[in-house]
C-alpha cells in the first residue's frame, strides 16, 4: 500500500521524459529512491528507538549500582569447618565512599563495595582466604534479588553456602517493645527475647531470666549484638523474613551456655 502511493503511472513518467529530455524523469526516479530509502531508514530508527525505550522502561533491565545496595542487606547461613555460621552484609549510608559491612558474632569488617556488573564479592579478611560471591539480578518490579550465592574458604573445601536472603532495610521492624521466641531442641519450653526501652534486652525461659543486657544495633536496626559479662559469651541476632517473604523472624547465634550455642536459632515474632 505504501509503495503504490509513491509510484506514478508509467505513461506519466514517459510523458515527462518526452517533454524534458529525460532530466525530470531521472530526477523523479532519484527522488523516489531517496524517498523510499529515507522512509525505510526512518522506520528502522523509529523501531530501534521504540525497542530501546521499551528496554529502558523495563525495571528488570536496569543496571545494579552500589547506591542501590544501600537499601538492602544480605543474611547468610553457611557451614565452615563443620560448624553453622551466621553473617550479615549491609551497606550503611554515610557521607563517604559506599562500603560493605560484614557482621558475625564477635566479628566486624568493612571494605569498599566490590561490584562488577551483576557480581558482588566480599573478601572477609581482604586476603582472598574467605570470599563471598553473589550474582545479583532484578525481579520484574526492579527490586534487587540474588540469582546465586557462594562462599569459598581456602583450605576448607567443605565450606558451603546453605542459604542467602537479600532484604530491604525498610522491612526490618523497630525492635523496641517487640518479643521474639524460639524453642531449644529437647526442651518443651520456649525462650523469649524481650526488647525493652533504652537498648536493653532480656532472655526469659524455664531457667529464669538471663540479662538484662545492653545491646547495640547492626546497621540501621537490621540486627543487634550483646555480651554476657558473667560467661564471657556474646550473642548476635539478625532480622530475616519468613519463607512467605512477609513476616519478620530473627536468626540468633550465641556463645552463652544457657542460650544453647550448639546451633543457630530461628525466633518468631510474637
Amino acid at each position: 500500500m505504501g509503495v503504490s502511493l509513491i509510484q506514478e503511472p508509467v505513461s506519466l513518467i514517459v510523458l515527462k521524459k518526452a517533454v524534458t529530455g529525460g532530466y525530470l524523469y531521472s530526477l523523479k526516479i532519484t527522488t523516489m529512491k531517496t524517498f523510499l530509502s529515507c522512509g525505510l531508514l526512518a522506520l528502522i530508527i523509529a523501531c530501534g528507538m521504540s525497542a530501546c525505550s521499551k528496554k529502558n522502561d523495563n525495571p528488570a533491565s536496569k543496571a545494579i549500582t552500589a547506591q542501590d545496595l544501600q537499601s538492602y542487606y544480605i543474611v547468610n547461613l553457611y557451614t565452615d569447618q563443620g560448624k553453622q555460621r551466621l553473617s550479615v552484609i549491609y551497606f550503611p549510608k554515610d557521607t563517604g565512599a559506599i562500603k560493605a559491612w560484614l557482621d558475625m558474632n564477635g566479628v566486624r569488617r568493612a571494605y569498599p563495595v566490590a561490584l562488577k556488573g551483576d557480581q558482588f564479592t566480599f573478601d572477609g579478611d581482604a586476603n582472598g582466604v574467605l570470599v563471598y560471591t553473589f550474582t545479583l539480578k532484578r525481579d520484574s518490579a526492579g527490586n534487587v534479588a540474588i540469582a546465586s550465592a557462594d562462599i569459598k574458604h581456602t583450605g576448607y573445601p567443605d565450606t558451603k553456602m546453605n542459604a542467602s536472603q537479600i532484604i530491604k532495610v525498610s522491612a526490618a521492624p523497630v525492635l523496641t517493645g517487640k518479643i521474639f521466641s524460639y524453642t531449644i531442641p529437647g526442651s518443651d519450653d520456649d525462650t523469649y527475647i524481650h526488647f525493652d526501652a533504652g537498648s536493653t534486652l532480656r532472655f526469659d525461659d524455664y531457667n529464669g531470666i538471663v540479662g538484662p543486657y545492653s545491646y547495640y544495633s547492626i546497621g540501621n536496626g537490621i540486627g543487634w549484638k550483646c555480651e554476657d559479662p558473667a560467661s564471657g559469651g556474646s550473642t548476635m541476632g539478625v532480622v530475616g523474613l519468613s519463607s512467605n517473604g512477609n513476616t519478620p523472624m530473627m536468626l540468633i547465634q550465641t556463645t552463652v551456655p544457657m542460650l544453647d550455642p550448639s546451633r543457630i536459632h530461628t525466633a518468631e515474632l510474637n
